[in-house]
């Protein structure tokens, strides 16, 4: 019953984090006004939002205008279930499991807009900032010696920025934004030691292999910007998951 639950909130906030892509960085349209066709601007109604099922039973078209229904809606509904549920099982009912499930969807948000758009929203980014501060001073107050923590994932946040911002200056912001640069903080915040390092490994691995790829179809150019977002958040995922049985194995094979 409990994954239930959490896999049926997984799906309204994902179904929340699309009408956040489609209508950043306007606000304000999204606290006032309801969901509409991108296409025929009619409103939707109440059926019409039903994560997935409304996709299903609609066909993937506008019930007034027949236009397609991008595939983003119900795969960012159902990525946000399983991500939330993975949470769950990996880190049981705790404020940690909760932090991190509000961290996701901020995240997933973030890797949809900048694959989409190749920029990483800053109102995205103070989101994550405000959570991750508050679930830090939580921890000082249950724990009192977590200042030294504090310290040790500032140091991580640093590794885990520190090597886009140069990335940004040396190329005057050609190859990579500065919003890679602060993404790169507070997911190496997060992870801590030695989880960051999983994580940059990780995501030059990746990135190498989808400019690679990229070049191979002849999609992009040795000197295009690539969206390194949704890059990192996928490096993120897999260390925040593994990084332990990941360095073990990396251990074990030098």
């Amino acid at each position: 019953m409990d994954y239930l639950i959490v896999v049926i909130i997984g799906l309204i906030l994902g179904s929340f984090a699309n009408s956040v892509i489609y209508r950043l960085p306007d606000i304000d349209s999204l606290l006032h006004d309801r969901s509409e066709c991108p296409n025929c601007k009619k409103k939707l109604k109440p059926f019409e939002l039903i994560p997935v099922i409304s996709y299903a039973l609609l066909r993937g078209k506008c019930k007034d205008c027949g236009t397609a229904i991008s595939w983003q809606y119900p795969l960012v509904e159902i990525v946000m279930a399983i991500l939330f549920a993975f949470i769950w099982f990996k880190f049981g009912y705790s404020l940690y499991a909760i932090y991190l499930m509000l961290f996701v969807w901020g995240l997933v948000i973030i890797f949809v807009y900048d694959a989409i758009k190749m920029e990483i929203p800053n109102e995205v980014l103070l989101y994550l900032f405000v959570i991750t501060v508050v679930w830090i001073v939580w921890e000082a107050f249950l724990n009192s010696q977590v200042s030294g923590l504090i310290l040790q994932r500032v140091w991580a946040a640093l590794a885990g920025g520190i090597f886009w911002l140069l990335l940004n200056l040396a190329s005057s912001g050609k190859w990579i934004g500065f919003g890679d640069f602060k993404l790169g903080l507070l997911l190496g915040f997060v992870l801590n030691l030695p989880g960051v390092w999983v994580f940059l490994f990780l995501t030059g691995i990746l990135g190498g292999l989808f400019a690679l790829l990229m070049l191979a179809l002849g999609k992009k150019h040795l000197q295009e910007r690539v969206a390194l977002g949704p890059i990192m958040i996928v490096a993120f995922l897999i260390a925040l998951f593994f990084s332990s049985p990941l360095i073990t194995w990396y251990l074990n094979i030098i």
